[in-house]
C-alpha cells in the first residue's frame, strides 16, 4: 500500500487520494476476502479503505478515507 501512496503522490500530487481504478496495488494478484457493494459502503462510512479485485483480474484500493474523517466533531 505504501507503494501506491509514493506511486500516486509522484504521479498525481498528495492532492489526489490513492484510490480507485488507477490505484492499483501492483504486487498482490488476489484478496483474501470478497467484499459486496453493500458491504464496501459500510466500511467506507466507517473510514475504512478495502483492496478489491477487479473482473479484469486487478486489485485496487477502494476508498480514500482518512482517520481525520471518522472522527468525532468538536464544538
Amino acid at each position: 500500500m505504501a507503494g501506491a501512496i509514493a506511486r500516486n503522490d509522484s504521479q498525481n500530487g498528495v492532492g489526489k487520494a490513492p484510490a480507485g481504478i488507477e490505484a492499483v496495488i501492483k504486487a498482490s494478484s488476489d484478496t483474501a476476502l470478497r467484499q459486496s457493494d453493500e458491504e464496501l459502503s459500510s466500511l467506507n462510512a466507517l473510514a475504512i479503505n478495502c483492496l478489491r479485485k477487479l473482473p479484469d483480474g486487478r486489485v485496487v484500493s477502494w476508498g480514500g478515507r482518512t482517520l481525520d474523517g471518522a472522527a468525532p466533531s468538536t464544538p
